[in-house]
């Protein structure tokens, strides 16, 4: 009998320190998974914060780019301005030495009225308007009344997140080149009022907001709704509007709401980008 009984204390002494050592095990075990899942929480911090700064310089390339335009635009406009004022310096200088030697008094009358050298004019801030008056030769502004666009989305554009600039790289019409299809950028070569149209689409079961803007003001939104089937895929919005030389307008996903899916495009249709001058100012 006391055998037995020794026997079963030590069976029941065995099956405690088993049982302890089962429990310190799972002890670890969930500090470890606790210790992995802490790492884990945390790498995900990290993947939004590095996701956060690539959109943010996406966005700040895309201005960039757009910056970059403009002054590309000006420098067309100031190569314009120099052809003109070395016309009319060439002109001026033609008209003067063809004067007659006999003609004593004109030329006394301009001496004593001291009119600008030609040194003068090359120097001096001389307006292209100016030159044009004096001499009745075309200004840049005459020379590009004509300004339009018009540009197609060749593909579809996969997953863009909000207040991503849309590039519509099917360049069909592009007078003057305003129009940067790499940027989806238009950039105003002369001050005046222009019209604008646009339209999106998207497929099935899905929706997005979009934006035309000029510069950083948004100037008008459109809605695609094609959350409950396949009805209604486009939208189009179209906007008047004064710009002066170097605004930019271009076409964005909303800068807080993003679309539900791709923006589509294909052969039975796909989204447009085109503006024209209705008037110089």
């Amino acid at each position: 009998m006391f055998i037995k009984i020794h026997g079963i204390i030590i069976l029941y002494s065995t099956f405690l320190g088993i049982y302890a050592d089962i429990s310190f095990q799972q002890h670890r075990y969930e500090e470890r998974l606790n210790q992995v899942e802490t790492v884990l929480v945390k790498q995900a911090n990290e993947i939004d914060d590095l996701k956060t700064v690539v959109l943010t310089q996406k966005n700040e390339i895309t201005k960039l780019k757009m910056t970059l335009s403009k002054v590309q635009r000006l420098q067309g406009i100031h190569d314009k301005s120099i052809s003109v004022l070395r016309r009319l310096i060439r002109k001026s200088k033609i008209n003067v030495d063809s004067i007659p030697e006999e003609d004593t008094l004109l030329r006394n009358d301009n001496q004593d009225k001291k009119f600008e050298s030609f040194s003068e004019i090359i120097t001096g801030e001389v307006s292209i308007n100016r030159a044009s008056r004096l001499l009745n030769v075309p200004t840049s502004a005459q020379d590009i009344r004509t300004v339009a666009f018009y540009a197609l989305m060749s593909h579809n554009e996969l997953n863009p997140g909000p207040h991503h600039t849309i590039a519509f790289d099917l360049v069909k019409t592009n007078i003057r080149d305003s129009y940067n299809h790499f940027t989806g950028a238009f950039t105003t070569p002369i001050h005046g009022v222009y019209g604008f149209i646009y339209a999106l689409r998207m497929p099935c079961n899905t929706y997005g907001t979009f934006e035309i803007m000029k510069n950083d003001e948004v100037e008008g939104t459109i809605h695609v709704n094609v959350q409950h089937g396949c009805s209604g895929q486009f939208s189009t919005g179209s906007i008047v509007v004064v710009l002066n030389i170097g605004d930019a307008v271009y076409v964005r996903t909303h800068s807080t709401v993003t679309p539900t899916g791709l923006i589509l495009s294909g052969i039975h249709g796909g989204p447009y980008f085109a503006g024209w001058l209705i008037s110089s100012l």
